[in-house]
């Protein structure tokens, strides 16, 4: 419930239409090969996001994002908050992407994206002082 509250609260926000989303959890080794494969990136990483345009199969667009749940606990000890706010927060990112919202643009589009989070994760009742 928690995790579609999130989804229906960046849809909202983003005035995203109807689409489908799923979720899926990687070790680092599946982080790692994704990102290299994806993104040129030779690491594993916290959460990655794959969005597809609607077909004449799916008239909606579908996203699948990938959570490596080690990194992100490992991320969450590190930061001394809790697992299920620095969860929501990776989700809520991910969630952002998919509604076509990117931070790497400019300072302006990463401010923006941080923003959203913020307003997302208080509105669903997660720590908002999360995001940095």
């Amino acid at each position: 419930a928690e995790i579609e509250s999130l989804w229906q609260a960046v849809r909202t926000a983003r005035h995203y239409p109807d689409a489908e989303i799923s979720l899926r959890c990687v070790d680092e080794v599946e982080s790692r090969r994704l990102n290299k494969q994806y993104h040129h990136r030779d690491q594993p990483t916290n959460v990655l996001t794959f969005s597809y345009p609607p077909s004449p199969e799916t008239p909606v667009p579908t996203h699948d994002v990938a959570v490596c749940l080690p990194l992100v606990t490992t991320e969450a000890q590190a930061r001394r908050v809790p697992l299920r706010d620095y969860m929501a927060y990776i989700l809520t990112h991910a969630f952002l992407h998919a509604a076509d919202m990117d931070h790497e643009p400019s300072a302006a589009a990463a401010s923006a994206m941080a923003e959203a989070e913020r307003q997302i994760l208080s509105q669903c009742g997660f720590a908002a002082s999360i995001v940095v």
